[in-house]
């Protein structure tokens, strides 16, 4: 029984993936599949974030790599009914009018799930921002956990994985070797 139960659940996942993919291949996108261990949490980065259909896409690339992260958003998208959809997909609600230390919250987090991914956008904005916010450069180093840099390439409608990053030293040294890393994929981080 418990082998037959674990080959629907095979096929569910297979049959999710493939479905996720044709999506994305619907709306013309493709992604760079690249095998990310999912016994070790990490902090997902994606750049840039200039819409709410940035989102989408990060979604669909998890989704077919077989990921499922949570991810951090502005409580004002919680309301009902869309809250219950935000918390479906993994939407963790960010309160921004009160001090609520989200750092040591997702520091927890990784350290009572070691298996836990987090996805984030750093720019933290769909406008374009000034700096690029360090909140998931602290998380990442809190829980020694490594960051996965993703980058949504517009002109070629793929979504490449482009390096990992352990972070060892100072967030300004960790941060220009991120910039570094998009500067050579194409893209310049806010404030570099």
């Amino acid at each position: 029984m418990r082998g037959l139960c674990r080959f629907f659940i095979t096929v569910k996942i297979k049959i999710g993936k493939i479905l996720f993919y044709l999506i994305l291949r619907l709306l013309r996108w493709n992604i760079d599949r690249a095998p990310i261990d999912k016994d070790r949490g990490a902090v997902l980065a994606f750049f840039p974030h200039e819409s709410n259909f940035d989102a989408i896409l990060g979604f669909l690339t998890f989704k077919i790599n077989g990921l499922h992260p949570k991810t951090l958003a502005k409580s004002e998208l919680f309301w009902f009914p869309f809250g219950i959809i935000m918390r479906f997909l993994g939407g963790i609600p960010v309160y921004r009018s009160s001090s609520s230390d989200m750092v040591s919250q997702m520091v927890k987090r990784f350290n009572e799930d070691p298996r836990f991914f987090l996805a984030i956008a750093p720019e933290g904005t769909r406008k374009r921002a000034e700096t690029v916010k360090s909140g998931f450069w602290y998380i990442a180093k809190g829980a020694n956990v490594p960051i996965h840099l993703f980058l949504i390439d517009k002109k070629s409608r793929r979504i490449r994985r482009l390096e990992t990053l352990d972070p060892q030293g100072t967030y300004e040294e960790d941060i220009k070797k991120i910039a570094n890393i998009y500067s050579k994929s194409g893209y310049k981080l806010p404030g570099f």
